[in-house]
């Protein structure tokens, strides 16, 4: 009949007019005129299927789509300041698209008790913010209550939020002093740190998970690195290198090499050393690898009596006969390609050169090498030269060991003896019988002789590091860093 048609369409109207819908809609404006004309509706529960009460505040303040205006949002609690409860707070901290100044209105305008109790659970609001991406709250809940550092929001950003927030938790973390590197370091109930979670769920196919991950490596390396603030444009791999499982750092090698690809020659040498460092196998002393010739008495005495073209012409014919064809029948190492002068080290060096769609290649030789080179030992040779040449057990160790006992900063023979000695000996470790031509005597020296020399021979030879372009320099440092921190768990474990 027409009497209930119309009568419909009068129901219909007056829904469509109802705060409720209104709110649904998003229609703020006018949500912000009825509230003026009939300011009882925002006391009147909105019927759910959820149980408790449901005010229009509370579906207004779950708003994604359009988040609710400051202005609407004040008015709205003004006339009824009841419905500002904990749930209302809680649909605030799952809303990542409300401002920053709705959230600290709802703080400004929470009563006594119901601040306290959002003071006292800070962490947990700030969980629930962070699980739903909800970065400016997070960093409002940082600002306004920053004991939410100390507890794991680190670790949940890294599992459920983003680089953004991850970088800002960090950074608040390092200017507030929160433990080591910003609170990174802070374990978990599950007994891991935030940078362990980041490790975990390392994902290269994941935008967001490589940038949370990088973040995390950042300010990982500025603390291990003893750095005061983040060093801008630190580049990523050399950030990565000794921090992540080689998996990780081939991935980013893959996806980060173009960071490198254009520093010198001896920053390509530091880098590479840098990789072949995290990634070794150590087993044993590092003296122990050195080839034979290291062990001769001749040269041993040639040390001990300073004569440096004697020692030059033994270290030549010792490293040539350790890598080329040997006499002995027992021994069948294999020699190095006649067309070939490069150690694997150089290729990887000239291929870092290599455009864009070479990098995989460059990875592969780079890792690939040094995993091979990690495993090589140097067998000691049967060749009847040195058959009646065999250390005493009463002498030094070897000819290293003692060229670094005798070495004098202000004796230019004992320096370039050791240098001589250092250079040969990082050349056996690259697996090459000849020295690589620019390579940074410093550099070479990591891994051979103890720390405390390391400066002697960095003023001693500063033209080296003087070649060094910036990324060389940073390289050079997280070498330096790394040797001390190896030689540190050796004599102190």
């Amino acid at each position: 009949s027409l009497s209930s048609i119309s009568y419909t369409r009068i129901i219909i109207t007056l829904t469509m007019k109802s705060l409720s819908y209104l709110i649904a809609k998003c229609d703020w404006n006018e949500v912000y005129q009825r509230l003026q004309s009939a300011p009882e509706e925002a006391s009147i529960p909105i019927p759910t299927c959820y149980e408790g009460t449901v005010y229009p505040l509370h579906k207004a303040i779950c708003s994604k789509s359009n988040p609710m205006p400051r202005k609407v949002l004040l008015f709205m609690i003004e006339q009824f300041p009841n419905a500002l409860d904990q749930n209302v707070f809680i649909g605030a901290c799952e809303n990542p698209r409300l401002s920053r100044d709705s959230m600290e209105l709802l703080l400004s305008l929470l009563s006594i008790d119901i601040y306290q109790i959002v003071q006292h659970n800070a962490q947990y609001y700030a969980f629930i913010a962070a699980k739903k991406k909800n970065t400016c709250t997070v960093q409002l809940f940082i600002d306004r209550f920053p004991c939410v550092l100390n507890g794991n929001i680190l670790a949940q950003a890294c599992i459920y939020g983003t680089a953004e927030m991850v970088e800002k938790i960090l950074a608040a973390g390092v200017s507030r002093g929160v433990g080591k590197s910003g609170g990174l370091f802070l374990k978990t109930n599950e007994g891991e740190d935030a940078l362990d979670v980041a490790i975990r769920l390392y994902d290269e196919k994941d935008t967001e998970r490589r940038l949370i991950l990088i973040a995390c490596l950042q300010y990982a390396n500025a603390a291990k690195m003893g750095m005061k603030m983040l060093h801008p444009d630190y580049p990523t791999i050399l950030a990565a290198i000794g921090l992540v499982p080689k998996r990780i750092l081939k991935s980013l090698l893959k996806l980060y090499a173009h960071e490198l690809t254009n520093t010198n020659e001896s920053g390509k040498h530091a880098i590479l050393k840098a990789i072949h460092m995290s990634i070794k196998e150590k087993e044993g002393d590092d003296c122990d690898q050195l080839p034979h010739i290291f062990k001769s008495v001749n040269l041993i005495d040639a040390c001990n009596d300073g004569n440096l073209e004697l020692m030059q012409q033994l270290l030549e014919k010792g490293t040539q006969y350790s890598y080329g064809k040997l006499s002995g029948e027992e021994s069948k190492t294999a020699p190095l390609s006649e067309n070939t002068e490069e150690c694997a080290l150089d290729k990887t060096v000239d291929l870092f050169d290599e455009n864009k769609d070479g990098r995989c290649e460059i990875l592969n030789i780079c890792i690939h090498s040094w995993d091979e080179l990690s495993q090589h030992s140097y067998d000691e040779l049967s060749m009847e030269e040195f058959e009646t040449d065999i250390l005493s057990e009463n002498g030094p160790k070897n000819a290293l060991d003692l060229a670094v006992d005798l070495f004098d900063e202000n004796d230019n023979g004992r320096c370039e003896i050791l240098k001589m000695c250092i250079q040969y000996a990082n050349a056996a470790k690259l697996g090459s019988s000849i020295p690589p031509s620019n390579y940074p005597i410093l550099l070479a020296a990591v891994g051979l002789v103890p720390p405390e020399y390391f400066l002697s021979l960095g003023n001693l030879y500063h033209h080296d590091i003087k070649k060094m372009d910036r990324i060389g320099k940073l390289a050079l440092k997280k070498v330096l860093k790394m040797a001390e921190e190896d030689y540190l768990y050796k004599f102190y474990g």
